[in-house]
């Protein structure tokens, strides 16, 4: 999708809370006081496109459709109850790298307010003499990817154009995922040390067009038209990883994984994630050989955790903005989203539907429904300390964009 036109939504402008009570209940400021023991170590993005959490077998006691993947998370750090903050790549990509959710219709990237200050974790790198990047084989206007990326301090960008070999287009949506992951990972070790790095894939994403030599080898799903195309992207992950991993860099270097959406929200290859309380899941994986033990932590992550958690590795210690929290060091257990004009907060094992007046509905999962992914409400569950996080989120996102305060940290 090319997006070239100013969408005028407004953000209603919200007062649940006096402006002096509402840090109570929360604030976008970030600092940690963190150890060195991680400095200078390169930092790589993988964004799969639409990879919902229940193409992964070892998420789910299944076989899946993910091997490679599978295998990588049996070294890593995997969030087991990850969610994305949105539906769509133009919002998803801000909630990753600004820790900025999307809590309008609109994406933020091509909104009224895509001129407003936002930072960044390439900003915030770039302090610590990080050298940024930012890869997706699509054009280079594609999802406003190039605009925003600049916006926030990228160093250089490489999409089709830079790739320079149509060889390899698919004839949709730009260069297959085999193809520019190996020119991904080629790039990655011209660059300087210590650098920071996304790459957001394209092979999985609608009409899910493979190579040719590469139809029929990969698991396919009566239910899911995308599976054949997740299989060839971890196909394609997992060729990437064989010629990483003989650079110097690979050894010193901080792998962080996740999705830029779920699949549709309506269409998955397990029912339990059509659900409201699971159909956002997707993989949130830290991997550093040697240096992150393998976990599989049930405490609920979302996609705006990503940013800080990887400041926090690093070592920056300055004053920053960021909706999320630092998975390292604090004990958040919370992920909200905006979908069809309601807003969707979880905390622990609560969940609540709000309407920007009143709740809708809260209900609550045991941790063995919360496992099976069953939709059960309890009568009764106390909502008001939920109804009163998601506010104070919406007036704090609603009063930034309208004053132009994102980037401002006291």
């Amino acid at each position: 999708m090319f997006l070239h036109s100013l969408n005028a939504e407004q953000t209603p402008q919200t007062a649940y809370f006096p402006p002096e009570e509402l840090p109570k209940y929360f604030s976008t400021t970030r600092s940690y006081n963190n150890s060195l023991e991680n400095k200078n170590m390169n930092v790589v993005f993988i964004i799969w496109e639409s990879l919902s959490a229940d193409f992964i077998g070892s998420l789910n006691d299944y076989p899946g459709y993910t091997p490679f993947l599978d295998s990588l998370i049996a070294q890593s750090l995997v969030f087991t109850h990850a969610y994305a903050n949105a539906e769509r790549s133009n919002k998803g990509i801000p909630a990753i790298l600004s820790s900025f959710p999307s809590l309008m219709n609109t994406a933020y990237v091509s909104s009224s307010y895509q001129d407003n200050c936002i930072t960044g974790i390439s900003n915030y790198l770039k302090k610590l003499n990080y050298h940024s990047s930012f890869f997706h084989g699509g054009n280079r206007g594609t999802m406003n990817f190039y605009s925003y990326t600049k916006r926030i301090g990228f160093d250089a960008y490489y999409g089709r154009e830079e790739f320079g070999d149509n060889t390899y287009y698919d004839g949709n949506w730009g260069i297959y995922d085999e193809n520019f992951l190996q020119f991904f990972a080629g790039k990655l070790n011209e660059f300087p040390q210590p650098f920071m790095s996304v790459v957001l894939t394209i092979s999985s994403h609608h009409p899910f067009t493979i190579p040719d030599k590469h139809k029929d080898k990969f698991k396919k799903s009566s239910s899911s038209e995308i599976a054949e195309a997740i299989g060839y992207s971890d196909y394609s992950l997992g060729e990437f990883f064989k010629k990483a991993a003989r650079f110097p860099w690979f050894s010193n270097t901080l792998f962080v994984i996740t999705a830029d959406h779920p699949f549709k929200l309506n269409e998955h290859v397990l029912t339990a994630y059509n659900e409201p309380e699971n159909q956002f899941r997707v993989p949130i994986i830290f991997y550093c050989p040697g240096k992150i033990q393998m976990e599989r932590s049930e405490r609920i992550a979302q996609q705006v955790d990503i940013m800080p958690s990887v400041l926090d590795y690093v070592g920056f210690n300055e004053c920053f903005n960021a909706y999320g929290i630092s998975l390292f060091s604090e004990s958040s257990n919370v992920s909200y989203q905006f979908d069809n004009n309601m807003y969707l907060i979880q905390e622990d094992r609560n969940f609540l539907v709000f309407d920007g007046k009143t709740t809708v509905e809260s209900y609550t999962l045991t941790t063995e429904e919360r496992v099976a992914g069953k939709r059960i409400r309890h009568e009764g569950v106390p909502s008001s300390h939920l109804e009163n996080k998601i506010k104070a989120i919406i007036q704090t996102y609603n009063s930034q964009l309208a004053s132009n305060s994102f980037c401002l940290c006291n």
